[in-house]
């Protein structure tokens, strides 16, 4: 499994950047939902709770 930046190609880096953004949005349920799938399909399950630990600090 990834576990570092430097693990992830470039496309990779840019699709998890969209997804946070996405996961951030507190407008939209749909986006927040697409952004966590997108995060957990690229990065893995825990990188995704770890993100969703620090959005709710």
């Amino acid at each position: 499994m990834k576990k570092k930046l430097s693990d992830f190609s470039p496309q990779e880096i840019a699709q998890m950047e969209e997804a946070i953004r996405n996961i951030q949005n507190k407008k939209s349920l749909a986006l927040f939902m697409a952004g966590c799938h997108e995060l957990e399909r690229i990065a893995g399950e825990d990188i995704l709770n770890e993100a969703l630990r620090k959005l709710n600090k």
